[in-house]
């Protein structure tokens, strides 16, 4: 805990010294790495002691730091961990939202999101997530003839390999895809019958 002090305190001294152009976005600093250490120190307590305390304070440690590094999408990242971890789903949708993810990013940051999503019942999310990347396999699916056929024409054998491995785990994850929208189609509905509020 001791250590958490000084690296806020250190923190603290970096960033009373920063003079930033007035109007301009509010960048990642050098400072930003001491609070995310603290943050992650804390979270270890947390495994260690099981204190929820810690949590509460890492989260307010990044809220902090990201008022200051607005931009700095490492201090999000540790927030959806953390949020995750107290059960703040509804910070956590929002907190992923403010990543503005698009494209190839669907397929990389959605594991952040999606198990959270399915944990606490966020059918809008999963719906999301599963249709943005549903279609970011059709596209590579579409795409990917193409790729191999660019590699063997530029005699990069190497590649049509992995356009091969692309496809193929194109072809297995789509139908997964389509269910699981299928799944949360099915629950969305099924209150209404009953008569009961449809969810979030």
């Amino acid at each position: 805990v001791s250590m958490v002090g000084s690296l806020l305190a250190s923190f603290q001294q970096c960033a009373s010294r920063l003079r930033r152009e007035e109007g301009l976005p509010a960048d990642r600093t050098p400072a930003d790495d001491f609070p995310l250490l603290a943050a992650r120190i804390l979270v270890d307590l947390y495994w260690a002691d099981g204190r929820e305390e810690h949590l509460i304070d890492a989260i307010t440690i990044c809220r902090r730091a990201l008022g200051a590094s607005v931009t700095n999408f490492q201090f999000k990242l540790q927030l959806l961990e953390l949020y995750r971890l107290v059960g703040a789903y509804s910070l956590m949708n929002s907190v992923f939202a403010s990543l503005d993810v698009k494209h190839i990013l669907w397929d990389t940051l959605s594991h952040l999101i999606l198990p959270a999503s399915w944990q606490f019942g966020g059918l809008r999310t999963i719906r999301q997530t599963c249709d943005q990347l549903g279609r970011l396999d059709r596209e590579n699916k579409k795409d990917s003839h193409d790729y191999a056929f660019q590699a063997f024409r530029h005699g990069t054998y190497s590649k049509v390999e992995r356009a091969r491995t692309l496809n193929h785990i194109t072809d297995i994850r789509v139908p997964h895809l389509r269910a699981a929208a299928v799944a949360v189609d099915a629950a969305r509905l099924r209150p209404l019958r009953l008569g009961h509020p449809r969810p979030p």
